[in-house]
């Protein structure tokens, strides 16, 4: 965890401890930005224990409020499998039509089929897009990371991919999301034809 992130959570508890019954919550966060790991983790148990009992709409302003001051991947796990998935699942199943639920399910790596749905109820929604984007275009990401070494599965088939990615944004605005996209793109479809310029027969 990054040192940022400790700073963030000192700042959060001092919010969370005016939110009633987040007291547990608020001494996890205080004490985890300051390294006091043992009776962070038992603060958080005690919490999340709580916290799972709670009705829907309680538990998703907890999960609106922890998506949206603190990354996922900074967040312990008893909270995310234990109320921010199972909220967040309960959400898209209640309210199947709402755009943000489905980013939020994407974005929880609950499914890349939520930025499809988001992107099918909202096809101007820029984000739904630039995150579909770049789940397409992470895999092409991952078999280029041992270059110049070696290339993993197929360049051909990395290529098609690229350009599925890129006609996505045919027609739309280029703002800094679809920018970066298309950045991306154009950079790994060079490394995909690289190599199969200078490897004609295979590796």
């Amino acid at each position: 965890m990054q040192n940022n992130d400790l700073d963030k959570m000192i700042a959060m508890s001092a919010v969370a401890s005016g939110k009633p019954g987040w007291q547990g919550l608020a001494d996890y966060l205080a004490l985890q930005g300051r390294g006091v790991r043992k009776r962070a983790l038992a603060e958080l148990t005690e919490f999340v224990q709580a916290a799972a009992t709670w009705s829907f709409d309680r538990r998703l302003d907890l999960c609106l409020w922890l998506l949206e001051s603190l990354s996922p991947y900074s967040m312990p796990s008893p909270l995310l499998e234990t109320i921010v998935h199972p909220t967040c699942r309960e959400w898209g199943e209640r309210e199947p039509d709402t755009v943000i639920a489905h980013l939020w399910l994407g974005r929880l790596g609950l499914g890349v089929e939520h930025y499809e749905r988001a992107l099918y109820l909202d096809p101007a929604c820029a984000e739904a897009r630039g995150c579909l984007c770049e789940a397409m275009i992470e895999p092409v990401w991952f078999n280029q990371h041992h270059l110049p070494d070696y290339y993993i599965n197929s360049p051909a088939a990395d290529l098609l991919d690229l350009a599925e990615a890129e006609a996505m944004w045919v027609g739309r605005e280029i703002g800094s999301v679809a920018t970066q996209c298309l950045k991306d793109i154009h950079e790994y479809r060079e490394n995909a034809q690289a190599w199969l310029r200078d490897h004609p027969q295979g590796p």
